[in-house]
């Protein structure tokens, strides 16, 4: 079912009119769309045929984040907890990053979280290592966060070492922060991010991701 309401999504997505965010969500069967797909992400089994579908209805809710936001009071079931991770390798950016998102709310055995969230770092998109980072930030403890802002700060992406910097001149780690500095002394595109968040950090520290 959820595949054929899926293939009714495209088709009329293709015509769709674009212009606003969360346009998805003008699709007529929206609302039985995301029921379907969150009803099987607490299915107790599912092909992999259907869990590609979910993910497919991830990336399609990315901007409302709908059923990632399901996914998140649920994950530490263990049949939901095995789908999400699954999430994390499907083909579609937009469903792999919200499923390291929901990772983050995983109440469980931390050492086997950050194991998960560790892949993300080697995501092929720059925006899935990001969250990824982000998340794993998040989880672990003071001590063991600085080989992973180190290697971020080596990261191909401009925006990941800019957010590997803030999160190294935030550490109590002076070999890190000198990482940062050196940097910034010899990546432009880094200082001027970096340089802009001084500038506003108040603001940037309250509502940034």
């Amino acid at each position: 079912m959820l595949a054929l309401l899926l293939r009714e999504f495209n088709l009329w997505a293709e015509t769709a009119d674009r212009a606003d965010a969360g346009w998805q969500g003008d699709f007529p069967k929206w609302r039985e769309l995301i029921s379907h797909a969150n009803t099987l992400l607490t299915a107790p089994h599912v092909s992999e045929e259907e869990l590609h579908s979910v993910g497919c209805c991830w990336a399609a809710s990315e901007e409302d984040e709908e059923c990632s936001r399901f996914a998140r009071s649920h994950v530490n079931e263990p049949n939901v907890l095995e789908k999400v991770t699954s999430l994390t390798q499907h083909n579609d950016r937009d469903a792999r990053w919200q499923a390291y998102d929901v990772l983050g709310s995983y109440s469980g055995n931390d050492a086997f979280l950050c194991r998960l969230l560790e892949v993300g770092l080697v995501d092929v998109d720059a925006y899935v290592r990001r969250r990824a980072f982000n998340m794993l930030l998040k989880k672990l403890p003071e001590a063991r966060k600085a080989e992973y802002i180190s290697k971020m700060l080596d990261d191909s992406e401009e925006y990941n070492r800019y957010v590997a910097t803030k999160a190294a001149m935030k550490s109590n780690k002076a070999e890190l922060q000198e990482q940062a500095r050196l940097l910034l002394t010899q990546d432009d595109a880094v200082k001027e991010l970096f340089d802009y968040y001084l500038e506003h950090k108040e603001i940037i520290d309250k509502y940034d991701d």
